[in-house]
């Protein structure tokens, strides 16, 4: 049966489905292949023989004899053996250069999958047969296997690695900001990003202006390879007002349909869709990288270790605990500090103890966060803290710490202020944000409760009660 696998391009720089056929008729019949060559061989050599065999008839040039036979056709300056001359030199040329170049590519693969791809490739084992221990298939056929099972899967060997968010003018007459993507050629053969629909999202809303082509390296990305495609993308006033208001707003990608493909290729890659994580998201100047599964790994045991290394010190020195009292707790703001606003949160708290030991309190801390679905996003930091004793509220100094020797302590009023920009004000909710108080002990692992504002546009006028967020489990 003639061979099924595809045919090299021979003339790649003609782009005919006539010539494809030729190539795939010529590539499928070895014989033919070889008798041609043979007769380029012959043209190449028939001027000699061919005048050895014309003096068997007569003792004239053949040339000039045959001229004379066509007596009405002018005399030709050029030599009648250029013609078979060229033409055999081309044809054994090309057939020389296409078998060289297949073999040198083929050799070159083989080496490299050898080395890395062979296991990742191949879902079933390499067949063997009977009492032998080598595979039945030659390293040839071994990676024409393999390059088909890759072109008819693409998308699982290309992969969006990276993305970010840069160069935001955001104040500019025509507001601008550049994205970009950084993909991944994990496959043996050469693809192209041919096709980007859709736009990135900004929150929840779709950048809705056009988007112009910066800078493309995934353009016949070759094997083991990497590139970017970076975009200038247009905003509108309104959504370049949001992206200032929103400083930690996420950039999503997920929405984005790339396609890759090769129809120049052997064998030819259809296009494909390539798939965008959730997880590859990103603030403004911000690169994101796609979390691997080593990361992934490394991060479950670190996590299980902080577990056991709380466990451990709990055992040995008993757990020190602080709650905050909900009731009495409340959030304000304070004041302007030129763009910023003064945000107070007046939390009264107290701590617990189990054990004999003393317990030395280092210190407390205030942060805001945003909730976007199950991840936590910080909005402020850095909180001004003064404390404040129960009953007379005369300030105490908790910059040396706060030693507790009792089981119990005394509620005390701690005060920190926060600057939040104004334009991210008005965006902040009720359970979409909340307040994080953090303590930090001698010998503990940080430990924090978190609380809702019941009201913020309350807590823009007056004070705002709270709500204690639960712990996770």
């Amino acid at each position: 049966m003639p061979d099924s696998d595809k045919p090299p391009l021979m003339f790649p720089w003609i782009n005919s489905p006539h010539v494809r056929r030729f190539e795939a008729w010529l590539w499928n019949h070895p014989k033919t292949a070889i008798a041609l060559t043979i007769v380029s061989f012959g043209l190449i050599s028939s001027p000699a023989w061919f005048a050895d065999f014309w003096s068997l008839f007569s003792n004239e040039a053949p040339v000039p004899a045959i001229m004379n036979w066509i007596s009405s056709l002018p005399a030709i300056s050029i030599s009648w053996y250029w013609l078979p001359v060229g033409v055999g030199a081309a044809m054994l040329t090309v057939i020389i250069a296409v078998f060289w170049r297949e073999r040198n590519r083929l050799e070159t693969e083989v080496e490299r999958l050898k080395a890395d791809l062979l296991e990742k490739s191949l879902s079933a084992p390499t067949p063997v047969m009977a009492g032998t221990s080598e595979p039945t298939e030659s390293p040839y056929e071994l990676v024409h296997r393999i390059a088909d099972h890759q072109a008819k899967n693409i998308r699982d060997f290309v992969h969006v690695s990276r993305v970010g968010i840069w160069e935001d003018k955001l104040n500019d007459a025509i507001p601008t900001i550049k994205w970009g993507l950084y993909i991944k050629n994990d496959s043996i053969l050469t693809v192209s990003i041919v096709e980007i629909r859709n736009n990135v999202f900004f929150e929840k809303a779709e950048l809705a202006e056009r988007r112009f082509e910066d800078h493309n390296e995934v353009e016949q990305l070759q094997y083991g390879r990497d590139g970017s495609i970076i975009f200038k993308q247009r905003l509108s006033p309104i959504e370049a007002q949001h992206i200032r208001s929103t400083p930690n707003g996420k950039f999503r990608f997920n929405r984005l349909k790339i396609k890759v493909a090769n129809p120049h290729s052997v064998p030819i890659i259809e296009p494909q869709d390539l798939t965008i994580g959730d997880d590859l998201e990103t603030t403004l100047n911000v690169l994101t990288y796609k979390e691997t599964e080593g990361m992934k790994s490394l991060k479950d045991e670190s996590a299980l270790l902080k577990q056991r290394v709380q466990e451990l010190e709990e055992q040995a020195k008993g757990g020190l605990r602080f709650e905050i009292d909900e009731k009495r707790t409340q959030v304000c703001t304070t004041g302007h500090s030129g763009d910023m606003r003064l945000v107070a949160a007046k939390v009264r708290l107290r701590c617990s103890k189990v054990g004999d030991s003393k317990v030395a309190i280092r210190q407390f801390s205030a942060a805001l966060f945003k909730l976007v679905g199950n991840e936590e996003d910080l909005i402020a930091d850095h909180a001004v803290l003064i404390a404040y004793s129960e009953p007379h509220m005369e300030p105490f100094n908790t910059e040396d710490g706060w030693v507790i020797d009792g089981p119990l302590t005394s509620y005390q009023w701690f005060n920190f202020t926060l600057e939040i920009y104004d334009g991210v004000l008005p965006y902040l909710t009720s359970h979409g944000n909340f307040f994080r108080v953090t303590m930090t002990a001698v010998g503990q692992v940080p430990q924090h409760v978190d609380f809702f504002v019941n009201s913020w546009q309350v807590a823009l006028k007056s004070n705002s009660s709270i709500t204690l967020r639960p712990a996770k489990s």
